[in-house]
């Protein structure tokens, strides 16, 4: 995760990014896909540029971007109209179609999942929680998720693998990265830090259950969900088997992951350790209903 800060200046308001230590190639793919997205029309937030005519600069060994201070509508998840999210589809779509040319700016692509790399991140975890004298709540509540995952990472039989064309997608379209307008429009779009080249119906899957779900899978989040896929299917239509098979992907790429648990024990992080539970809750969730959930989205694409 990276740190934000409001900065001042002049009685001007700035919003400076230190970026995670990914490396200087990766922080140029990163401004290289504003840059190609907001030449498409998307309103991503420019930086400031430097004396240096740079979009970001280094300090100390980090590197840092400096951006406007955006005066915007912000929501919540659970303070979404039917306007906002039937124009979150619309938006989603819209970036889509613009990231379906080729663009060799940006070489991170979507990451399957594997086996092998699972289960040794799995063991570095366990063994950290069983060295531990005592164990607290968040030990016990980790080592209860990860038998979960464990058994059903065992049983899957799903190898990555596509029939659908990559698309250059924001990669982590969710309601605290986007701004709106007075009437409820999409206004603006940050935090590009996750981009890459992936399937669309990954990140839709991704967007539906973080905007629509998160863990209540009841009527209401249903009924949510339709309206922000009804409207991506009317801009940039999608098949009933092309979302299935975003959705899986999407399920069999969280539960091959222990980033919860790594940036708590290994980064001393513990910024994500509320999402440990809600993470738990949908593994659950979707290892009883995944038919049920595929089958209950589709039918807003008739």
């Amino acid at each position: 995760m990276g740190t934000n800060f409001w900065l001042e200046a002049g009685g001007t308001k700035y919003f400076l990014r230190k970026y995670r230590p990914y490396g200087l190639e990766r922080i140029q793919e990163i401004h290289a896909a504003k840059d190609h997205f907001s030449k498409k029309g998307i309103p991503v937030i420019a930086p400031i540029r430097t004396r240096e005519n740079a979009t970001f600069f280094e300090w100390e060994g980090s590197h840092y971007a400096l951006f406007p201070f955006v005066k915007a509508k912000e929501m919540t998840r659970e303070t979404l109209n039917d306007t906002q999210l039937r124009n979150l589809g619309t938006f989603l779509a819209d970036l889509h179609l613009a990231g379906k040319e080729p663009f060799d700016a940006v070489r991170e692509t979507e990451h399957p999942w594997s086996k092998e790399k699972f289960y040794k991140r799995l063991q570095r975890v366990l063994d950290h929680v069983a060295a531990k004298p005592e164990k607290d709540a968040f030990d016990e509540a980790v080592l209860q998720k990860l038998a979960v995952q464990s058994a059903l990472v065992g049983e899957n039989t799903h190898a990555y693998g596509t029939r659908y064309p990559y698309h250059l997608t924001h990669n982590d379209y969710h309601v605290n990265n986007i701004f709106f307008s007075p009437d409820d429009e999409v206004s603006h779009i940050f935090d590009w830090e996750k981009t890459q080249w992936g399937t669309r119906a990954r990140e839709l899957a991704r967007a539906l259950e973080l905007l629509a779900s998160d863990t209540e899978f009841d009527d209401e989040s249903f009924r949510k969900a339709g309206l922000l896929l009804g409207a991506y299917n009317d801009r940039y239509p999608i098949s009933a088997e092309e979302l299935e098979d975003g959705v899986r992907k999407r399920i069999l790429g969280s539960l091959h992951a222990v980033w919860i648990e790594e940036e708590h024990y290994f980064n001393g992080n513990n910024r994500a350790d509320e999402l440990l539970a809600r993470e738990d809750m949908r593994i659950r969730y979707y290892r009883d209903h995944f038919d049920e959930y595929v089958a209950t989205l589709a039918r807003n694409l008739q």
